[in-house]
């Protein structure tokens, strides 16, 4: 690898970070760990080859807060800046959406057996929907603050 293209990688890579952070701030995911990668294969799951149709991926940890990007370079270098944020604010997205994604894969793996378990699944979802409703619900509300130029307190 050059010189040169050493220095692309890196500015690059520093774009992805400044991207994530906007967007982990602008999602009020202050309190999680992002790292950002930008990586030359991504590799299907199931099939164990090259994911052609996959330009980014996110692997997220609910329970210690930590989101791990990973984007094709060969992607990201032919991106437009608009397409860019989008993936990036995409990705981000993800993390936040992570517990309730959690919550049904739990759901799909191990079914309620009984009325009782139906009760503490259909609680925890309330928690995790209301929680979820509640993050959203203040990002716009602050979004729509800051287009009206109102200032925060």
């Amino acid at each position: 690898m050059t010189e040169d293209e050493k220095k692309r990688n890196k500015r690059h890579d520093q774009e992805l970070e400044r991207l994530a952070l906007r967007w982990r701030d602008r999602l009020w995911l202050n309190q999680w760990r992002v790292k950002t990668r930008l990586v030359d294969r991504i590799i299907d799951k199931e099939t164990g080859t090259d994911a052609e149709d996959t330009a980014a991926v996110t692997k997220h940890n609910v329970d210690y807060r930590e989101l791990d990007i990973g984007i094709l370079r060969r992607a990201w270098r032919n991106y437009s800046r608009e397409r860019k944020n989008q993936v990036v604010a995409h990705e981000m997205v993800h993390g936040l959406l992570g517990s309730l994604r959690e919550f049904i894969f739990r759901l799909l793996e191990s079914p309620p057996k009984n009325n009782a378990q139906v009760d503490v699944y259909f609680e925890w979802f309330h928690a995790v929907d209301e929680l979820l409703t509640t993050h959203v619900t203040d990002v716009l509300l602050d979004a729509a603050k800051e287009l009206k130029g109102v200032q925060k307190k």
